[in-house]
């Protein structure tokens, strides 16, 4: 118990090393990754080289909502691009591409008179300069495509699906096309447009107006205007997979059913159910469940023509052609979202900002979420020349990590499977009634 305690440089020497270690066995970890994809494809009859579908997602350091307004650029100085595939049942992250603005020893030069320009000199953990906008999704998106198509095992998209608010499919289809010749198709985010559609409702100030004879109170008339927008935007997502479900690989008849469809919505929540019986796929011109509505307000709306209008051009978003054709598959981001909970883990956003070290954070981050959390430790102390002893108690404790994360993993899908059950059950019914 004699030993010297180690100064503060000599374990940040020590860290960054580690980091640099940890961030190799990653990417060898993602190649790895990308391989199987190619035997999967392989043992299924189809050439190595088959395009595959994927989702991205890109998250800042920073809450943008923060300095929303102040500034022309994206208020962070780090991002972090996923992209996760979308061949197989676990989603494996298979590209990731880290940005940063920051670098603690050319502040440190310049602080002393030295003109140093970040990134470029020595040492610069930097590769973004401050001029530069954090925020071009394009640019992100060509570098996640070109870290696929390079390599031992280069993997190609087809069809890749973001959210709406961004330009990563631009980049990424030009890099693509570009580097392998392969046409990518962008897929929209169906749990992003569905908030989006609610969102753009409530900012429309449309007011309409509620025609009951219950007697309601200013705080429940607020209630179910305000609930209005979910209630809109759940039965646009209804309508689209009612008719996705019926007419298949139809898509053209599917597309005019669901755009056929906008007029009937709106004029089912005034109770007025002659378009629905010609139009709607969910409501039969009987009887419409609203959901998310107070019961005394359900059929009691009345819309201006200009509420009308608007709630139309808001839903054409989601019912229109071009959405229709971009979310036939009803693809999500979620996978690519979920590895936003491990960053805060390793990263955290609100508490503080790894110049240096935030990239091997986030490989750290990317490592836990491909394989099990105890396999992740074991092969990152590996990799780190720290290997367990076989029988010590650490390696028993790791291996009850994983029982314990793969039970909740079963969990949570069973619980999703259910979910999923019901809901489309209740859709039947609705339909039916």
């Amino acid at each position: 118990m004699n030993k010297p305690v180690p100064c503060a440089s000599a374990l940040q020497s020590q860290l960054n090393e580690v980091g640099r270690k940890v961030r190799e066995c990653n990417e060898e970890n993602m190649s790895e990754h990308r391989f199987q994809l190619q035997n999967i494809l392989e043992n299924g009859g189809f050439p190595r080289d088959t395009p595959i579908p994927a989702e991205a997602d890109r998250q800042y350091n920073n809450p943008l909502r923060n300095s929303r307004g102040n500034t022309p650029f994206a208020p962070a100085t780090q991002t972090r691009d996923v992209l996760a595939e979308n061949l197989t049942p676990q989603k494996k992250i298979i590209a990731f591409n880290h940005e940063n603005k920051l670098c603690k020893i050319g502040e440190c030069a310049r602080r002393r008179g030295v003109e140093v320009d970040c990134p470029g000199h020595e040492g610069c953990t930097a590769t973004l300069s401050f001029e530069e906008n954090a925020g071009d999704e394009k640019r992100g998106g060509r570098k996640l495509a070109s870290i696929l198509t390079s390599g031992s095992h280069p993997i190609t998209v087809d069809k890749l699906c973001t959210d709406a608010d961004g330009r990563m499919a631009e980049g990424f289809g030009d890099e693509m096309k570009s580097k392998q010749g392969v046409t990518t198709e962008h897929y929209l985010d169906t749990v992003h447009l569905n908030r989006a559609v609610a969102k753009a409702i409530s900012r429309a100030r449309i007011t309409p107006q509620l025609v009951t004879e219950h007697p309601c109170k200013s705080k429940e008339h607020r209630q179910a205007i305000n609930r209005l927008a979910d209630s809109i935007a759940w039965r646009a997502e209804r309508e689209v997979r009612a008719a996705n479900q019926k007419f298949g690989n139809r898509k053209d008849l599917a597309a005019q059913s669901i755009t056929a469809a906008i007029p009937a919505l709106i004029k089912c929540y005034e109770d007025k159910h002659n378009l629905c019986r010609k139009y709607s796929l969910v409501c039969d011109g009987e009887k419409c469940v609203h959901e998310y509505i107070p019961k005394f307000a359900r059929g009691a709306y009345r819309f201006s023509p200009s509420d009308t209008e608007v709630l139309a051009v808001i839903l054409r978003k989601r019912m229109g052609k071009e959405a229709t054709r971009k979310t036939r598959y009803s693809l999500t981001t979620q996978k690519a979202e979920s590895v936003n909970h491990a960053f805060a883990k390793t990263n955290p956003k609100h508490s503080m900002t790894c110049s240096r070290n935030g990239v091997n954070r986030d490989h750290s981050a990317i490592h836990m979420v491909n394989n099990a959390i105890g396999d992740s430790i074991l092969i990152k102390a590996k990799a780190c020349n720290v290997p367990l002893a076989p029988n010590s108690p650490a390696l028993s404790t790791l291996h009850h990590m994983n029982r314990r994360q793969s039970y909740f993993r079963i969990r949570a899908s069973s619980s999703r499977e259910i979910q999923q059950s019901t809901c489309s059950s209740t859709t039947k019914q609705i339909s039916l009634v």
